[in-house]
């Protein structure tokens, strides 16, 4: 009998610890992945026919000329956040919110809020404007109520993605301060994510999505009004999005990106929704010090299949936050250390004299360095090999030569910077898959209309 009633007190002790845990903040509060394996979301260029900006009457000229003055800026601010290895408030280092190129279209709350999200790879921490508001910029998109979502709760103290920020009122606040000298402040709130499906007229949900609701932030963040409302992050923290997702993105995201000029749709996919890929490459993914930024090991460049024997160290990451190589979605151009850069103009210069070409200047005052005349008919334009640990990534001439017809001139997509960034712009028809349980990127040439 004192077995049997020891034995009881032991299996009563263990469902009160079980029924504690269940009902404590940091077990109920964890991300809900939704129904179903993977996701599927569409990713909007600011200049596309889909996105907000859309202006028919902006020229492609115009437009080339804002997406290198927003890669200008990219590379300026990862360089400030990534000499910066100090953590601030529990948060990583951030870089300025305006240089967006791609965004996403989501809903918030129950009912949805629909307002778009910087798309960023290089971050982890996603916020958005919250009502109400004590400053705030103007925005197109609606305001997300908290009050008035059904699945809205704020997060207390104790909640592990409140580790490292200050606790006030019992809810933990955040104050994230950019580069430019603007802020957005507010508190860590969880709600229902919405997602327009590729699948028919279905929607996707993502349940207790952890996020920023930023009751103050500078109203000349975006002087003149913005489609987005706030950042949506891919990084590795685990309070990005991808991270939140969980088993059901299983560390995986893919993106293929349609041209600029394409109508098409271009779709950031997770987990099981990426499908096999034919005629891949892979190479590690790297890190360094506190950056959220994905970083590659490139160790050389070909022209027409030739290396160009660059010394080893030319694309090692610096203490200071110069140097490296990374692969990023907040940058349109290409941007390549100076050494290296000028190695392959030099190059470049000796294929394009081979073919008697004429050098111009861009009088559209890209500061793009290398252009040529560009005659009826031509097309001999060289190959460019980027030789990263274990592959070779080879996009084809139009991924990386500015091709002007109507003025009949072309220009070298390649700057010179501090760090060499691959830019979207050289990522385009190619299909990216970022393993972070691996380490690795996965990639290869695709025609993305066809995703």
């Amino acid at each position: 009998m004192a077995q049997m009633i020891h034995g009881f007190i032991i299996l009563f002790a263990l469902f009160l610890l079980v029924v504690a845990l269940t009902m404590s903040p940091a077990f109920a509060e964890q991300p809900d992945q939704g129904e179903g394996e993977g996701l599927t979301l569409e990713l909007i260029h600011r200049y596309s026919i889909h996105s907000p900006l859309y202006s028919p009457n902006l020229t492609t000229a115009e437009k080339i000329k804002q997406l290198i003055k927003i890669s200008d800026r990219r590379s300026l601010e990862i360089g400030l956040s990534l000499a910066n290895k100090s953590r601030m408030m529990g948060v990583r280092p951030v870089v300025a919110h305006n240089n967006w190129v791609y965004m996403v279209k989501l809903g918030i709350g129950t009912p949805p809020t629909f307002t778009n999200l910087d798309f960023d790879t290089g971050s982890s921490f996603m916020w958005t404007q919250c009502a109400p508001c004590r400053r705030q910029f103007v925005q197109t998109p609606p305001l997300y109520h908290p009050i008035q979502s059904s699945t809205y709760r704020a997060l207390p103290c104790d909640h592990f993605f409140c580790t490292g920020l200050p606790c006030i009122g019992n809810l933990c606040h955040y104050d994230l301060s950019y580069i430019d000298g603007t802020n957005t402040k507010g508190y860590l709130v969880a709600d229902r994510f919405t997602f327009a499906s590729n699948l028919g007229n279905r929607s996707e949900v993502v349940n207790n999505v952890v996020f920023g609701c930023s009751k103050e932030s500078s109203p000349d963040m975006y002087p003149h009004g913005t489609a987005v409302s706030g950042i949506i992050g891919m990084g590795t923290d685990a309070r990005s999005f991808l991270m939140q997702l969980g088993d059901r993105a299983k560390g995986r995201f893919s993106y293929c990106l349609v041209p600029l000029e394409h109508t098409g749709h271009s779709y950031l996919r997770f987990g099981t929704d990426i499908e096999h890929i034919r005629h891949a490459q892979t190479t590690p993914l790297l890190s360094h010090h506190n950056s959220d930024h994905y970083f590659l090991d490139l160790e050389d460049l070909s022209v027409n299949g030739r290396l160009l024997h660059l010394p080893s160290d030319t694309f090692k990451i610096n203490p200071d936050g110069t140097g490296g190589c990374l692969i990023d979605t907040g940058a349109w151009i290409n941007l390549m250390v100076k050494n290296a850069f000028n190695a392959l103009v030099h190059s470049l210069e000796e294929h394009f004299q081979r073919h008697n070409l004429r050098k111009v200047k861009d009088p559209h005052q890209t500061n793009l360095r290398l252009c040529y005349k560009k005659p009826r008919g031509f097309s001999s334009y060289p190959a460019i090999g980027f030789h990263l640990r274990g592959s070779v990534l080879r996009p084809k001439p139009k991924n990386f030569f500015y091709v002007n017809e109507a003025e009949g001139r072309f220009c070298l997509s390649i700057k010179e910077a501090q760090r060499t960034i691959i830019g979207t712009f050289l990522q385009q028809n190619h299909r990216m898959v970022f393993d972070i349980r691996k380490r690795r990127l996965t990639f290869a040439e695709e025609n993305c209309a066809r995703d």
